[in-house]
């Protein structure tokens, strides 16, 4: 479509003009000069946009402010919540049960009717099945055919936040066995040789208090008798 400086507010103010002048046309009215024309520009960006909602890769559904009802929602979303298009359609999230936490979507809606649009709230969605899904949720108020809608898109980042407890639990545990150790155990810069990190057992072995440790390199405390000895393990 080519940006002939048109806003938004433009083109729907020009869409609905042409919806009504058509409707007068059926009633027995003649098309206006250039009415063709602009008609297939408006009809070519709602097919742009029809494509983009059906062929991306996000999972995106539409749905009617007034009472939450679906209108449309693409495969990716109808994969992400289990469900089949028919039993979306004309249903709501609340009805459905979409979301884990109700009072997620109600400070999504806060949002998007006091800024107009919402990106990346952390939420959980239950599919149909049961099963819970992490996703992050943006959405937008739109208008479709006049009246006031709201694009939804959810990103799952179930496995990516998996994966991300997973490795916390690994360093908390890791952290504990380094701690607890009855093993001398000791970290330090591999340049400098100052001491990132000991525990107690390797203070106890070295005869130095914690304190005596902190910041010092193994050099300085000359741990080691022989440069190259430490250089070269």
């Amino acid at each position: 479509m080519q940006d002939d400086g048109k806003s938004k507010a433009d083109w729907r103010a020009e869409a609905r003009s042409l919806r009504a002048q058509l409707r007068e046309e059926r009633r027995g009215g003649s098309s206006p000069p250039g009415c063709e024309e602009t008609l297939s520009s408006v009809a070519g960006a709602q097919r742009l946009f029809y494509d983009a909602f059906h062929l991306g890769s996000f999972s995106l559904a539409i749905f009617r402010l007034e009472d939450g009802a679906f209108i449309d929602a693409n495969e990716e979303f109808l994969e992400l919540s289990g469900y089949e298009r028919e039993e979306i359609i004309g249903n709501s999230s609340l009805s459905l049960g979409l979301w884990e936490r109700p009072a997620d979507r109600r400070r999504v809606m806060q949002d998007v009717q006091a800024h107009g649009d919402v990106h990346d709230v952390e939420t959980i969605i239950r599919r149909k099945d049961g099963a819970k899904r992490e996703v992050l949720t943006s959405a937008r108020q739109i208008e479709v055919e006049d009246e006031a809608c709201v694009l939804t898109s959810a990103v799952d980042v179930t496995e990516r936040k998996r994966a991300e407890r997973s490795e916390r639990e690994s360093q908390a545990l890791f952290r504990k066995i380094f701690r607890i150790s009855p093993t001398p155990i000791c970290i330090t810069r591999i340049e400098e040789g100052t001491f990132v990190d000991f525990n107690e057992a390797y203070c106890s072995m070295m005869n130095y208090e914690r304190k005596e440790l902190v910041d010092q390199a193994l050099e300085t405390l000359k741990i080691w008798d022989e440069r190259e000895k430490r250089r070269s393990r």
